[in-house]
């Protein structure tokens, strides 16, 4: 009885999930209807996915060209997608590397007009964006290179003017680089940790966690991640679950652990819920229960995530926790195939060229794996073409 109570609150969650996406797709197509690019694109990816709405491939198609058409990057490279795996289309190599060498152009430019407005913001006194620079010049992003002390300048500048996520990322710099004694780069760390802190923000707080964790000091990263916890941080929630899991600046402590990735879990954390269908279905410290791991992967499968959606897919194929059923096995595999994941792709291909009338498409999946080097789908390949 409580299995089946658990599994219905959990077809009540998927379902909210579901209705999440619903509320949000009608304003997202009003958007498209009107030429938003960005929202063109999420519209195909709905589609593509089936995220809120049924899936439709060919509506997927036309959403995903109508934003490439205006430049939009990721619905270039979602459109080369179609091309290259033949969804919603005929398959077709070379107008996927089209869009693909689009995509990569376009993407450079956008970032590179992206950093040219953040510096000029910066240089204006802006601190969010003074912050933002510092941390592209600190981890090198948008291919930017990496300057310690460019990110070093800005993230003084902005701390200066009270920026929290400057002063935690300015501590993370005098932690471990600078070019004065360590000891008064620690001293001066402090400060702006106290600074930081003192703003009592969930997510600065979670974000000191990290910082301190990179740098060692577990305890302290416990103590800050458990402050934000208690306020309801999901990243810091599921960060101290992990914590007590390895016993990581404090004793093992199995079911807190489990305690933390739920609360997160329960949130919508993704990564969460699949630490805590991968526990329930390994039984990692706990007795094995498909029917929960069923539950939690499903969650995680149903905001997209690709490594859920493989799971899952074998979790129907096998009959692990739930009747065997290839049909909906075939449908979480594909998902993640069309995100590009290798394993998902050779299990549909393998699927699929079972079947009547899928076997050219299932050879396409094979070919898909094989080409980015899956022994598996390479071996099934080779085996196809010796019975010709």
């Amino acid at each position: 009885m409580f299995r089946i109570l658990r599994w219905c609150m959990g077809l009540c969650a998927a379902c909210f999930v579901l209705t999440i996406y619903a509320q949000g797709f009608d304003a997202i197509k009003s958007a498209a209807e009107r030429g938003d690019a960005v929202a063109q694109n999420s519209l195909g990816e709905r589609y593509n996915y089936g995220l809120g709405v049924e899936e439709n491939e060919k509506e997927a198609l036309k959403w995903f060209r109508k934003a490439a058409e205006q430049g939009n990057a990721d619905a270039q490279k979602n459109l080369g997608k179609m091309y290259d795996y033949g969804l919603g289309v005929k398959e077709n190599r070379e107008e996927a590397q089209k869009w693909y060498r689009k995509a990569t152009e376009q993407a450079n430019t956008d970032a590179q007009k992206n950093f040219d407005a953040i510096k000029r913001a910066a240089e204006r006194g802006d601190a969010v964006a003074q912050n933002e620079l510092g941390e592209k010049y600190m981890w090198g992003r948008d291919d930017i290179t990496p300057d310690k002390t460019e990110a070093e300048k800005w993230f003084h500048k902005a701390a200066g003017q009270g920026n929290a996520d400057a002063q935690v990322n300015l501590a993370e710099i005098l932690y471990g680089y600078g070019d004065v004694d360590i000891g008064e780069n620690r001293k001066e760390a402090v400060e702006w940790i106290r600074k930081a802190e003192e703003q009592g923000n969930a997510q600065i707080q979670w974000k000191i966690g990290n910082m301190l964790l990179g740098k060692k000091h577990a305890r302290g990263a416990m103590e800050f991640y458990r402050k934000a916890a208690e306020q309801g941080n999901a990243d810091a929630q599921i960060e101290l679950g992990e914590m007590y899991y390895l016993g990581r600046g404090i004793k093992r402590n199995d079911e807190e652990s489990r305690m933390w990735y739920r609360k997160a879990a329960e949130q919508g954390n993704v990564d969460a819920q699949k630490r805590l269908g991968r526990v329930y279905r390994t039984g990692d410290r706990v007795k094995i229960d498909y029917a929960e791991a069923l539950t939690w992967y499903t969650k995680a499968a149903e905001q997209g995530d690709a490594d859920a959606q493989i799971i899952l897919g074998k979790m129907y194929n096998d009959g692990q926790g739930v009747k065997k059923d290839k049909t909906e096995a075939e449908k979480w595999f594909r998902k993640a195939a069309k995100q590009g994941e290798v394993v998902a792709q050779t299990n549909l291909g393998r699927m699929y060229y079972s079947k009547p009338g899928k076997k050219k498409e299932g050879e396409m999946w094979l070919r898909k794996a094989a080409e980015r080097g899956d022994k598996d789908a390479q071996n099934m390949l080779d085996g196809i073409r010796k019975k010709r």
